[in-house]
């Protein structure tokens, strides 16, 4: 779709849909497009092995372009060099209402990959199971883009790590701007119990930008180095209201089980709680 005002896409399936060119675009790829409405669709089992742009990756790809995708379903793609469903460059989207779940990639966030001056709003959306062998489980978000993302889940995200000391972030990596209000982490997990990749932030990775969150809880979450819950390596963040419960870094080489802050990062924390890590004495 290209060069076009006020585009719909309403009511398709996409399923078992397999590039092997990285000149092929993605399953539905949007160019110089706004205000386009993308709802009630289904993309399942398809999948890319070879490299292309990044404006050719993903399930859904758009680029300067605007877009609403309102209820729809994300389950078990894959993409071996990018995200496996959606992503924006120089682009705005929203996305309501919908579910990314088990899907896989061995580089960017497998869910959301915002990047070029992007910026994302989600609503009301889970993100569950959703697997990177790179730095970012599920949403990632670039140096020049920001999210905006309220009453959402993610469950059972996680990402492998590439090397050692590699910024994490279970279900979701920032250099950017990201707010988060209402939203709910369980047993996402950054790095390996198996193989040190010293990742940071099982739930959240914040490497730089500005975070807000506010209201949300992130319980039950795993490093295999810092920052069981949520790892802050730079940048300027307030933490308001948020509950921090049941996390852990790995025993044997982690240093902090709850919140981990490094660099030269500034963070504002209020009316929060950090409990029942596996450490007491590593909650911060």
């Amino acid at each position: 779709i290209g060069a076009g005002n006020g585009f719909l896409i309403s009511g398709c399936t996409f399923s078992n849909i397999m590039r092997t060119n990285g000149t092929m675009p993605a399953t539905v790829a949007v160019f110089n497009s706004t205000n386009g409405t993308i709802m009630n669709c289904d993309w399942s089992y398809c999948s890319m092995t070879t490299p292309g742009g990044l404006e050719l990756r993903g399930q859904l790809s758009l680029y300067n372009s605007s877009a609403l995708v309102d209820n729809c379903n994300f389950d078990n793609n894959e993409e071996e060099f990018g995200t496996a469903c959606i992503a924006a460059g120089l682009s705005q989207v929203t996305i309501d209402d919908s579910t990314f779940s088990a899907n896989r990639t061995s580089d960017q966030g497998s869910a959301v990959y915002l990047y070029e001056n992007s910026s994302l709003e989600m609503n009301n959306c889970s993100l569950l199971w959703n697997w990177s062998g790179g730095t970012c489980g599920s949403v990632k978000i670039e140096a020049d883009s920001s999210a905006t993302i309220t009453d959402s889940e993610f469950n059972g995200n996680s990402c492998l790590g590439v090397s050692e000391y590699t910024p994490g972030g279970g279900a979701i990596r920032s250099t950017g701007d990201v707010t988060l209000t209402n939203c709910y982490f369980q047993e996402n997990s950054s790095g390996s119990s198996t193989t040190s990749n010293s990742c940071c932030g099982g739930g959240i990775c914040l490497v730089a930008g500005n975070g807000t969150l506010n209201n949300c809880a992130i319980v039950n979450s795993y490093s295999d180095f810092a920052g069981g819950a949520l790892g802050i390596l730079g940048g300027n963040h307030i933490i308001s209201n948020c509950t921090f419960a049941g996390n852990q870094a790995f025993p044997q080489h982690g240093v902090c089980d709850g919140v981990y802050v490094a660099g030269n990062a500034t963070v504002t924390v209020d009316h929060s709680i950090l409990a029942n890590s596996l450490n007491p004495n590593r909650e911060v």
